[in-house]
């Protein structure tokens, strides 16, 4: 055995540390391979045990001096190169959340106002124009959504939601016949009207919405970006109805559709909760969305202009045990609206942004919901709502409403 040995042994069992291996007992003070296994078991006694200091140990460390300064040097790289993978590791923080809905069906219609290739003439609202088929066929279709979830702080959120399907010209999704039984999804970005022109695509994996939530303090909450809905501020949704299929899309928005208007876009949302409280607690919300956010051209868009499309939104409520009860109102400036959430009726009357047909809708909602039972799937739970909306126009001025218009308001 060296003369190495001993002395090492020696300041090991001093220091408490765990003792040397037999591995290569016997070798000389020159053998390379032994002098930095000892010097590695020293710096491992060092760091647990910083607090001793013998004669034989300023021996030890002085004898294995250059072997010492070699490990600290490969040490710094080390945690160099692990720092580097740290950084461009997929933080832990950040989560997939995926959803896949296929749906299979049509619809039947029967009576003595449905004719075989059409049910609804496109054009203005006396009816006159070309003819829209039936949609009554037999489909079968899917929605997929891929939610991306990140936390800087553990508390804030940036989600980004990327989406993609098929239904663009099913019935299920903007057939004007029955558009209370719209699903909600099939095709994201395809209202009706776009149906009608041909405009809808399918299968295109687009950006549905991209936001941010911070929270301020123990009540507030900042909610912006770029591209979000109304429902994506609020402080709470008075709706238990819609919350896995929206196939009766119209009951999912609080019974109250313009109040509830979720337009999407660009906006920023103030939400606050009582605090303290985990129920029994008042809640209330300020919240602005433009789906004209993204334009330039402040006559076609922009936010907080007369062409911004936006909506603004004040909600006071109150959410109980299993229960809740909330009131809205919104200002839903012209062309504000989800085309899939209303009657065809309401759509030839609501204002839109173009010019000729201005105006605002200011709309009023009470929605509330009961949940008898939280324990059981098999009780059902109740929403209702009930809305009103009052359709202002403009009747002077470059964007007066028509004519045609007025003698129909």
């Amino acid at each position: 055995m060296s003369a190495l040995e001993p002395l090492a042994r020696q300041v090991l069992q001093v220091g408490g540390c765990s003792p040397l291996s037999a591995d290569s007992a016997g070798a000389d003070d020159d053998d390379p391979a032994r002098r930095y296994q000892i010097a590695v078991a020293l710096q491992i006694c060092l760091d647990r045990s910083p607090g001793f200091v013998t004669d034989h140990l300023r021996r030890l460390l002085l004898e294995l001096a250059p072997e010492i300064s070699s490990l600290k040097i490969k040490l710094g790289s080390l945690e160099h190169a692990v720092g580097e993978l740290e950084a461009t590791r997929f933080a832990p923080t950040t989560r997939l959340r995926g959803q896949s809905r296929w749906y299979f069906g049509g619809l039947h219609y029967y009576g003595n106002q449905i004719g075989p290739g059409n049910t609804y003439r496109v054009g203005n609202p006396e009816g006159t124009g070309s003819l829209y088929s039936l949609q009554d066929a037999l489909t079968l279709t899917y929605d997929i959504q891929l939610n991306f979830d990140s936390s800087f702080s553990g508390k804030d959120l940036l989600r980004i939601r990327l989406r993609a399907g098929d239904g663009a010209y099913s019935g299920l999704r903007g057939n004007l016949v029955t558009p209370m039984s719209r699903l909600d999804g099939v095709t994201p970005f395809c209202s009706p009207g776009s149906q009608q022109r041909g405009d809808c695509r399918n299968n295109i994996l687009s950006l549905d919405k991209i936001y941010y939530r911070l929270p301020l303090g123990p009540a507030f909450t900042l909610t912006f970006g770029p591209r979000l809905g109304q429902k994506d501020m609020l402080a709470i949704w008075p709706s238990l109805y819609g919350t896995s299929e929206r196939i009766l899309s119209a009951f999912d928005y609080a019974g109250a559709v313009g109040a509830y208007s979720d337009v999407k876009g660009g906006g920023l949302g103030l939400s606050w909760r009582q605090p303290g409280r985990k129920s029994h607690y008042w809640v209330a919300s300020a919240v602005y969305v433009a789906a004209g956010a993204p334009t330039g051209i402040p006559s076609e868009g922009g936010l907080l202009t007369d062409a911004s499309r936006g909506a603004t939104t004040l909600q006071l409520g109150f959410v109980g045990q299993g229960w809740a009860m909330v009131g809205a109102y919104t200002f839903n400036q012209a062309g504000a609206r989800q085309d899939e959430i209303i009657t065809p009726l309401s759509a030839q009357t609501w204002p839109t942004w173009a010019p000729g047909l201005n105006g605002a809708v200011q709309s009023f909602g009470i929605s509330g919901y009961w949940d008898p039972t939280k324990a059981s799937d098999w009780v059902p739970v109740i929403s209702a709502g009930w809305g009103f909306n009052q359709n202002n126009y403009s009747l002077s001025g470059p964007n007066a409403a028509s004519p045609l218009l007025r003698a129909h308001c």
